[in-house]
C-alpha cells in the first residue's frame, strides 16, 4: 500500500475514533457541537450542531485547514449532514457574558437541528442539564480528534466568516475594522480602528482594548 493512503487511512480512523465506539453500541445519531468567535472582539458568537450521514475524509479542525480546503468541506458536510447554526448577538454576548453565550449558542444549534441526536460530542464544554438531557461526551482539543466535532467547528467557522465579511461589505463605517481579514479578533488595523472611531454597535464591551477605547472617547468628548 503506498505511504500516504496508509497515513490517510490511519487518520480517518483516528478522527472517527469516538463515533465508531458509539456506533458499536448501537447509538447512529450523533451531533458534534462546536463555536466560532468566541475569542473575537467583535461580531456574534455562532455555534453549530452537525450529524454526519457518511463519513467524510478530510475533516480537520477548521483552524487547522487552509480556506480553499475548509470551504470544500464545508460544502460537503451540508451536502450529506443535518446541520444547524445557533447564534447569540453581540447585545446578548455584553449583558449576559461569555459563557452564557457559549451554552446558549450550543442550546439554539441543538434546538434547530431537523433530527434530534441520540448523543452528542461536544469541544471542550460539557451542557447542563437545563439545556439538554441527551447523553454526551465533553472531549478536550474535540475539533482535532472527532471527526463529528471538526464538522462543527468548519460549518461555525465559514458561516461567521462570511457573516463578517458580509459586515464589512454593507456597512461603510466599519470598513476601518477589516472584519472581512480579521472576522473580528484583535489585529493591529483592528487596535489602529478602535483609536481612530471607537468601538461601535458590534464591539464586545468587555475586552480590554474595547473597553480602553471607549474610556478614551468619552474623555475625549467630556474634555
Amino acid at each position: 500500500m503506498h505511504l500516504s493512503i496508509y497515513i490517510l487511512r490511519v487518520i480517518i480512523k483516528l478522527m472517527y475514533h469516538y463515533e465508531r465506539d458509539l456506533w458499536k453500541r448501537g447509538i447512529q445519531s450523533i451531533a458534534g457541537l462546536d463555536e466560532a468567535g468566541r475569542g473575537a472582539w467583535a461580531g456574534p458568537l455562532l455555534s453549530a450542531a452537525v450529524i454526519l450521514n457518511r463519513r467524510i475524509n478530510g475533516l480537520r479542525d477548521s483552524k487547522a485547514l487552509k480556506a480553499k480546503d475548509r470551504y470544500k468541506l464545508y460544502d460537503r458536510i451540508l451536502r450529506n449532514g443535518i446541520v444547524s447554526i445557533g447564534t447569540v448577538e453581540v447585545e446578548e454576548i455584553n449583558e449576559h457574558g461569555l459563557t452564557w453565550a457559549n451554552l446558549v449558542a450550543m442550546k439554539r444549534a441543538l434546538d434547530g437541528l431537523s433530527t434530534s441526536p441520540k448523543h452528542l460530542l461536544i469541544d471542550y464544554i460539557h451542557l447542563p442539564r437545563n439545556i439538554t438531557t441527551i447523553t454526551q461526551t465533553s472531549i478536550t482539543d474535540g475539533d482535532a480528534i472527532s471527526a463529528s466535532i471538526a464538522a462543527a467547528s468548519i460549518v461555525a467557522k465559514v458561516t461567521r466568516d462570511n457573516l463578517m465579511v458580509r459586515l464589512h461589505q454593507e456597512n461603510e463605517s466599519l470598513q476601518s475594522f477589516n472584519f472581512h481579514k480579521n472576522f473580528g479578533y484583535g489585529t493591529r488595523a483592528h487596535v489602529e480602528a478602535l483609536g481612530k472611531i471607537g468601538p461601535t454597535a458590534y464591539h464586545r464591551q468587555f475586552y480590554k482594548p474595547v473597553a480602553r477605547s471607549r474610556q478614551m472617547r468619552l474623555h475625549i468628548e467630556n474634555s
